[in-house]
C-alpha cells in the first residue's frame, strides 16, 4: 500500500468513513428491497439518519481539494477530471449496467438495455455521484474558485432544489450537493480552521452526537423522511461535523486506525463503483444457501463490499491498471511505468 505523501489524513479517514457508511446504507437498502428486511424496521429507519449527510460529506471533502488541484492549471485540472471522473462514469456505467442487464432475474431493480443509451442524461444507480461531482468541477472551470460568485450560485441551486421537491431527478441531486461543494471551497482557503484541539475532541463529539440525533429526530418528521430537504440540513450539517471530529480524534490517537481507514478512504471510488455489484452478489448467494440471519446479512454484505473492493483495487495496482480503468489519475501510470 503506497499513500501519497501530500494527502491530508483525516479527510482521507472521513472518506473511510463516509464510503463504509455507504455501503452499509446500500446493503441494507438492497435486503429491504429483495423482502428480507421489513420497510418498518431499524435497518430501514436508520436510512434516512445516513443518506442525510454522507453523500454532502464526499462533496465538501471534494471541494476543499478543489484550490491544490487549480493550482496547477486549468488544463491539468480538466484533464485530471475527465479521467478520473467522466472517464470512469461512462466506462463503470457501461460495464456494470450492462451485468445488471445480463442477471436482471436476480437484481432488485432490473435494467434494460435502452438504460444504457440515456447515461449522458440519465445516471444509472449510484454513478449519480460522478455526474453531479462533474458538473461541479465545471462550475470552478467557468468561475473558478471565486466565492463572491461561487455563494450566490449556491443560493440559487438550493432554492431551485427546495422548488423542485419532491421531483427526484439528477438535476435535484445536482442542485442540493453544489451548496456543499462550495463549503468545502470555502473550508479549503482555511484549512488550519477545521483543526480542534486535541483536548477538546471528546466533548465535540459527544455535543455533535447529541445535535445530530435531535437534527435527526426533528428532521425525519419536518422532511417526511427528504434527506436532501431544507430540514434534514440541522442533521447533515452536524452529521458532517461528526464526521471530521471523528476523523481527526482517529488520526491523534491510533496509528493502526489511522493506517487502515487512509487505506479505505484512498480506495474509495474504487469502493464506491464496486461495491454495489459485490454486495448484491454476496446477498444472492447468502439467499441461496438458506442464510436468514439479518446480522450476518449485513456484516458480510457491508465488509465484502468494502474489503473485496480494497483487494480489487490492489490488484489492479499491482498490474498498473487503475489509471487505465479510470480509478488513479493518469499521473499514477506514469509513474508506475518509469
Amino acid at each position: 500500500m503506497s499513500l501519497c505523501k501530500n494527502r491530508i489524513p483525516w479527510i482521507d479517514i472521513a472518506r473511510a468513513i463516509g464510503i463504509s457508511l455507504v455501503v452499509f446504507s446500500h446493503v441494507t437498502g438492497g435486503l429491504v428491497s429483495a423482502g428480507i428486511v421489513d420497510h418498518d424496521g431499524l435497518l430501514f429507519s436508520s436510512a434516512y439518519a445516513l443518506y442525510t449527510f454522507f453523500m454532502p460529506l464526499f462533496f465538501l471533502l471534494s471541494g476543499m481539494n478543489v484550490d491544490r488541484s487549480l493550482s496547477k492549471g486549468k488544463k491539468r485540472f480538466l484533464q485530471n477530471k475527465l479521467w478520473t471522473i467522466a472517464y470512469p462514469y461512462i466506462l463503470w456505467s457501461l460495464i456494470i449496467g450492462s451485468i445488471q442487464i445480463a442477471f436482471a432475474s436476480y437484481t432488485n431493480h432490473p435494467l434494460a438495455p435502452r438504460d444504457l443509451l440515456t447515461i449522458l442524461w440519465s445516471p444509472i444507480d449510484q454513478f449519480w455521484f460522478l455526474y453531479a461531482l462533474f458538473f461541479c468541477h465545471l462550475l470552478v472551470m467557468v468561475f473558478s474558485t471565486r466565492l463572491k460568485v461561487l455563494a450566490p450560485i449556491a443560493i440559487l441551486a438550493l432554492v431551485l432544489h427546495t422548488l423542485s421537491i419532491p421531483a427526484q431527478t439528477v438535476l435535484v441531486r445536482v442542485e442540493y450537493m453544489i451548496p456543499f461543494y462550495v463549503l468545502g471551497i470555502f473550508l479549503g482557503k482555511r484549512e488550519s480552521g477545521l483543526s480542534i484541539k486535541p483536548s477538546l475532541l471528546p466533548y465535540v463529539i459527544a455535543v455533535l452526537g447529541i445535535a445530530y440525533s435531535l437534527g435527526v429526530y426533528w428532521g425525519r418528521a419536518a422532511s417526511h423522511e427528504t434527506a436532501y430537504s431544507l430540514a434534514s440540513m440541522p442533521a447533515c450539517f452536524t452529521g458532517i461535523l461528526l464526521v471530521i471530529a471523528i476523523s481527526q480524534s482517529i488520526e491523534r490517537i491510533s496509528a493502526t486506525g489511522t493506517r487502515l481507514l487512509v487505506w479505505i478512504g484512498a480506495a474509495s471510488m474504487t469502493i464506491y463503483i464496486l461495491h454495489v455489484l459485490i454486495a448484491a452478489g454476496i446477498r444472492i448467494a447468502l439467499a441461496h444457501l438458506g442464510l436468514k440471519n439479518i446480522p450476518a446479512f449485513v456484516t458480510i454484505g457491508t465488509l465484502s463490499g468494502i474489503f473485496l473492493s480494497m483487494l480489487i483495487h490492489d490488484l489492479l495496482g499491482r498490474y498498473n491498471l487503475l489509471a487505465p480503468l479510470g480509478l488513479a489519475p493518469l499521473r499514477a501510470l506514469s509513474r508506475s511505468t518509469s
